[in-house]
């Protein structure tokens, strides 16, 4: 892990982090496995994406790794508090701001992601785009703090084949927002006025650490 913290060339390090409670481990395992053969083939260089699993129960991950999976997991401690008493899936997200096993930079960057989130190749490199850019922008002073991203999330893909048609249908309105509301929001005023998801969720390590997921119980 050393090495994440001496990176000299300015790249940043793109974390892309499953946060789970852990009930599920064979799903967590299934994505993260398929994650790494999507960044294998997408053509980052291995130091500049990490994969990491913050999970309130231990999934047995060096499995994994034994197999040669690039993947680490934080476990949040069971009698770990918030200062401000935050719970659930903030309280593990605030953990592993300040304890992930990674060590994560200010000029690194944090990708959130659900236990059943996938991505692809394009995904993966728009991403990692994104935040060299905001991070080139700081460093110019054309900004003083880079901005978050947000992903479109599209359901029923990747030859999944839906269990309800109608359902189907009806997260087609999800989509309408992340290409309309959501897109406004964030292209036009800067600020998530309406809201924002959970998943797909940009951020650098520098603007986790100033105001944190402690938003009280």
């Amino acid at each position: 892990l050393a090495p994440l913290a001496e990176l000299s060339d300015g790249a940043p390090v793109v974390s892309f982090r499953y946060c789970t409670r852990g009930t599920n481990p064979t799903l967590v395992s299934n994505n993260v496995a398929s994650m790494h053969r999507i960044f294998s083939a997408s053509g980052l260089a291995d130091r500049c994406w990490k994969l990491e699993v913050v999970t309130d129960n231990c999934i047995g991950l060096h499995r994994l790794r034994e197999q040669g999976v690039q993947v680490t997991e934080t476990l949040v401690p069971s009698k770990y508090i918030c200062p401000n008493g935050t719970k659930f899936k903030a309280r593990a997200l605030h953990y592993a701001i300040h304890h992930s096993q990674l060590r994560l930079r200010p000029t690194d960057w944090v990708v959130h992601l659900d236990e059943e989130t996938y991505f692809d190749v394009h995904s993966a490199c728009a991403v990692y785009q994104h935040c060299k850019q905001q991070n080139e922008l700081v460093t110019a002073g054309r900004k003083s703090v880079p901005d978050i991203g947000q992903g479109v999330i599209l359901y029923n893909t990747f030859g999944l084949q839906p269990e309800n048609i109608f359902t189907a249908f009806a997260d087609l309105g999800r989509v309408r927002d992340d290409l309309g509301m959501f897109r406004l929001q964030h292209g036009a005023v800067g600020r998530p006025i309406f809201s924002m998801h959970g998943s797909f969720a940009v951020m650098s390590q520098g603007v986790e650490e100033a105001i944190g997921f402690d938003i009280g119980p």
